[in-house]
C-alpha cells in the first residue's frame, strides 16, 4: 500500500497540473476572442472611416461646383463679358446697350484684337474692353482650378463653347493670350479644346477660317469677312 502523504502529493500535483493547462485553455480562448473583437472594431472602424472620407469628397465636389457655378453666372450678367461673347456668337450686332452704339461684326470684333498696328477707334476700345473682361473670368477660373477651388468639369459649360468660338480664328486669340499675359486663359482655352487641338501643327499667320466650316450665325446682317 502506498505511502499517504506521497499519495497526496502525487494528487495535489496532478490537480495543479490538469488546472494549469485549464486556465491556459481558458487564456487561450480569451486571447482569441479579444483578436477578433478587435479586428471586428478595427474593420468598424475603417468602414466608418471610409464612408466619411467619400461624404467629405462629395462635399467637397459639390462646394467646387457651386464655386463654379456663381463664377460662371457672374461672368454671363457682366454687361461688357456678355457683350464679348455675343461677339463671338452673332454678326451685325449693336453694342453696347447704351449710348453711341456701334454695330460691330465678329470681323470687327477680330480686328479689333491686333497686337499691332493704327490707334484703336473707340468702337475698337470698347471691343478690347469687353474681351478682357471675359478673359478675367477665365483668369479666376484657372486660378481656382490650379488652387482645388473648382476642376475643369465644372467650368466645362460653357467656356468649352466659346474655346471653339475662338478656336476657328486661333491665331487671333492666341497671339492676344500670349501678348497680354492671359496666361490662365490659355491654359484653360486648351484644357477645354482637349489634347488633340493642343497639338496641332503651328498655325499661319493672320486668322484663319480651317476650323470654321459652317455658317456664322446672324442678326440683320451676313456674316462678314468670310
Amino acid at each position: 500500500m502506498p505511502d499517504q502523504p506521497a499519495l497526496w502529493f502525487q494528487i495535489v500535483q496532478a490537480a495543479s497540473y490538469f488546472g494549469g493547462a485549464a486556465a491556459a485553455g481558458v487564456a487561450a480562448a480569451r486571447y482569441l476572442t479579444d483578436r477578433r473583437e478587435a479586428a471586428a472594431a478595427k474593420e468598424k472602424e475603417n468602414r466608418s472611416r471610409q464612408e466619411a472620407n467619400e461624404v467629405a469628397e462629395r462635399e467637397l465636389q459639390w462646394r467646387r461646383a457651386q464655386n463654379a457655378q456663381a463664377l460662371m453666372a457672374q461672368m454671363e450678367n457682366d454687361p461688357l463679358a456678355s457683350d464679348a461673347m455675343l461677339m463671338l456668337d452673332w454678326d451685325g450686332r449693336n453694342f453696347p446697350q447704351k449710348e453711341p452704339k456701334w454695330t460691330i461684326s465678329r470681323q470687327r470684333a477680330r480686328d479689333a484684337l491686333r497686337v499691332t498696328g493704327p490707334i484703336f477707334t473707340h468702337e475698337e476700345a470698347y471691343v478690347r474692353d469687353a474681351f478682357d473682361r471675359f478673359f478675367m473670368y477665365w483668369e479666376h477660373a484657372q486660378h481656382g482650378i490650379d488652387v482645388g477651388l473648382m476642376a475643369p468639369q465644372h467650368v466645362r459649360f460653357p467656356l468649352n463653347y466659346w474655346a471653339g468660338q475662338m478656336a476657328r480664328h486661333p491665331r487671333v486669340f492666341e497671339v492676344y493670350f500670349d501678348t497680354y499675359g492671359f496666361t490662365g486663359t490659355k491654359t484653360l482655352y486648351l484644357t477645354m479644346l482637349g489634347e488633340e487641338f493642343r497639338h496641332r501643327p503651328p498655325q499661319p499667320n493672320g486668322p484663319t477660317d480651317a476650323l470654321d466650316p459652317g455658317k456664322t450665325r446672324t442678326e440683320g446682317a451676313p456674316a462678314a469677312g468670310k
